[in-house]
């Protein structure tokens, strides 16, 4: 999910079961980039899954933030990762109200 906020926009990828030294966040120019390390599942060889919905395989997703877009701050929240982005726009690159006389 991209959610947008009052001062920019919250990222949300689902996580279950992920801990916060599995996934590693990084913010270059214009890419936000999320992995997923190598996250092996523990599985009790006196049972067999019926169907598996969480694979616990590594994973990068990458999203094009615009060039004033910072990042604030990531946690978890209930199997979310969230990752809040602040749209930082400077001074000079807002737009003015010219008013007319």
């Amino acid at each position: 999910n991209i959610v947008k906020t009052e001062k920019g926009y919250r990222v949300e990828i689902a996580v279950p079961g992920w801990n916060k030294s599995d996934i590693e966040i990084s913010h270059l120019r214009d890419t936000l980039t999320v992995k997923g390390l190598c996250k092996q599942q523990t599985e009790n060889k006196d049972e067999s899954y019926v169907y598996k919905g969480l694979s616990g395989k590594e994973f990068i997703r990458t999203f094009t933030v615009g060039k004033h877009i910072q990042l604030n701050k990531a946690y978890m929240n209930k199997g979310l990762l969230c990752i809040d982005l602040d749209a930082v726009v400077p001074e000079q690159d807002r737009p003015r109200i010219i008013t007319i006389e």
